[in-house]
């Protein structure tokens, strides 16, 4: 259902925090390391949608069980989630359908695609 990218962070990573915080997305979450975004782009996708994490970030429990009724909309291409840095939310696109590509910044790099912001919970990083 879901292949997760995981990028490399340089301080406080936490890949197993990062993998306990999808146990309520899906049973069927593939997780897969990377060097970087090009690598990302260049991965056959098997599964509908991927998302794109630091290995210092983990999801809330509540934006974790909100994401498959936002997967099975299907209406959209990406999804932007709040993430909290240093007491300011602030939008960032993370979850994307197979056919989108992206850029350095995660953001999609073609204009033009639909997306949805979720408000159910947070993207967090770890402080220590």
């Amino acid at each position: 259902m879901l292949t997760i990218f995981i990028l490399p962070s340089k301080k406080n990573s936490n890949i197993d925090k990062l993998v306990n915080s999808f146990t309520f997305v899906s049973s069927e979450v593939h997780y897969v390391p990377v060097e970087d975004v090009a690598e990302i782009n260049g991965y056959d996708k098997q599964t509908p949608w991927f998302g794109v994490f630091y290995e210092n970030e983990y999801i809330e429990e509540k934006l974790a069980v909100a994401l498959p009724v936002f997967f099975m909309l299907g209406n959209f291409d990406y999804l932007v989630v709040f993430k909290l840095l240093e007491e300011k939310a602030q939008f960032f696109p993370r979850f994307y359908k197979s056919k989108v590509y992206i850029q350095d910044d995660l953001a999609p790099l073609h204009k033009g695609w639909k997306h949805e912001k979720v408000l159910n919970g947070w993207l967090l990083e770890n402080v220590s």
